[in-house]
């Protein structure tokens, strides 16, 4: 096999120029596809072609929270700002495209801001798509081609958007599993690299076992380290079960604290570098340890977050049963605080459920327009559903912001029914700022709901209510913001 391993920078990963001249001629076309299964290496190959092509990269990594149209268009929008800031002021203005009018002026946009320099665009994850507005959005954007501009999109599947006739008349280029393998040549160059090189008989079995499979190459290569010889623990490991070659090699080498951090940060979805370094508090050494750990943990500069391999985070999901509750709620609180400066509503309230704090549900919410996104008010509706009926009772505001939300959800009859039910609780309780001032906000409510339905039931009985609002008001006056339309 050829001796190539001073070319290698004794770098800690192995650069596979195969692999990058391969991406290379795909991202020639507008839209180019690396699908393969898991643990194949699709993101770093990607990464690795982008660092080394010199070319501007603006990268999307998605998840399965990601199929709520707000939450994608913040991500989307934050993508832009690699575009553009003229396109990402455009972006912000438009909110997402849920109209057809709507989408075809962002498309014609898009197209007035292409970039003057080559602009590689990378949607990582995009399997994990599934909300049919955003598959539309996908659908007609990656069929329009803008100046200067190539996309990659990773994914195990390609989601339920229709590119057949453009795959099939060969126009979009697809880099594959099979291209993804590691070759046998390449496997010696990555062992050697760790000088762990291998007898003849040796490549050829760790061959045979992993397939090529770039996820179980690394973890032999990490058992080898310990246990030298592939014959043995090793290779039995390997076949019998990858979580307990986690444990063994992986997360049994992390330091306590360590471990307990990489459990804690496995409880969320985002992993932005400012998050990360907030969870870690005050231990700058704890960062240093994470960064340490890049088999399986990647910092990606183009969009300042970690990414870890989803099979590991799997792993470390089992261990979370183990985590303290105060670690656990303080991981969650943390990560809604993040969520909710930087525009991810949706899942600040999902973290602070988790958390058990209430306070801060009601604490978000109020901070958001009465015309909420209408799939961040489902999710509120959800969550304030499940709440305690005694923090329902005892939290300021929550109360309120349960009707409001009932309200931009269509549900008018309901929210009257609840409107009676925290008037009757609110009443019972003593004369004061905390009981008067959330009567005084539902009566305002309920005012603007009955001059609503009034047009339709003739019964117009609003002013009722707005006098009420007065009593109550009068005396402990409210934030103009709690009932502002």
């Amino acid at each position: 096999m050829i001796d190539r391993v001073s070319e290698l920078n004794h770098q800690d990963y192995l650069s596979r120029p195969r692999v990058s001249a391969l991406l290379a001629e795909a991202a020639r076309k507008p839209l180019a596809i690396v699908r393969a299964g898991a643990g194949c290496g699709k993101t770093r190959a990607v990464y690795d072609f982008a660092q080394g092509s010199g070319l501007r990269t603006a990268w999307m990594q998605l998840s399965g929270l990601d199929n709520a149209g707000s939450r994608f268009w913040s991500k989307y929008t934050q993508l832009a700002a690699g575009w553009s800031g003229a396109f990402t002021e455009h972006c912000k203005n438009l909110g997402f495209p849920d109209t057809e009018d709507k989408l075809n002026l962002h498309l014609k946009q898009r197209e007035s801001y292409a970039p003057e320099e080559r602009l590689i665009i990378v949607l990582d994850d995009i399997h994990l798509v599934t909300h049919p507005g955003i598959l539309r959005f996908l659908e007609k954007g990656l069929r329009a081609e803008v100046r200067n501009t190539s996309v990659i999109l990773i994914c195990r599947e390609l989601p339920d958007i229709n590119l057949s006739d453009l795959r099939l008349r060969g126009m979009i280029p697809e880099i594959t599993e099979e291209d993804l393998k590691f070759t046998e040549d390449e496997l010696d160059l990555y062992l050697r690299l760790q000088d762990l090189r291998q007898s003849k008989q040796n490549l050829k079995d760790i061959q045979a076992d992993t397939s090529g499979w770039p996820f179980s190459v690394n973890l032999v290569a990490r058992s080898l380290k310990k246990s030298p010889g592939y014959s043995g623990y090793v290779r039995l490991a390997m076949r019998s079960n990858i979580f307990n070659l986690m444990e063994t090699e992986v997360f049994g080498a992390c330091s306590e604290r360590l471990k307990r951090f990489l459990v804690k940060i496995s409880l969320i979805d985002h992993l932005s570098a400012e998050l990360i370094q907030t969870l870690a508090g005050e231990d700058c050494g704890l960062l240093s340890e994470l960064r340490r750990e890049n088999a399986y943990i990647r910092y990606d500069n183009y969009i300042n977050a970690y990414h870890i391999h989803h099979l590991f985070l799997d792993f470390l999901r089992t261990k979370q049963s183990a985590l303290p509750e105060a670690d656990r709620r303080e991981a969650y609180r943390q990560a809604a605080k993040w969520c909710a400066a930087n525009g991810f509503e949706s899942d600040a309230l999902t973290y602070l459920e988790n958390a058990g704090d209430y306070e801060g549900v009601a604490e978000v919410l109020t901070g958001l327009p009465v015309q909420m996104p209408y799939d961040l008010a489902q999710r509120a509706s959800e969550i304030l559903e499940r709440a305690p009926s005694q923090a329902m009772e005892s939290i300021y505001m929550l109360a309120v912001m349960r009707i409001r939300v009932v309200i931009r959800l269509g549900r008018w009859e309901e929210a009257v029914s609840l409107m009676r039910a925290y008037e009757e609780r609110f009443l019972s309780m003593p004369a004061g700022p905390f009981r008067d001032r959330q009567l005084g906000v539902i009566y305002y409510t309920w005012g603007n709901l009955r001059a609503l339905m009034s047009v339709s039931d003739g019964v117009y009985d609003f002013d009722g209510y707005f006098a009420k609002m007065d009593k109550h008001l009068t005396a402990y006056p409210a934030e103009p913001d709690q009932y502002a339309d």
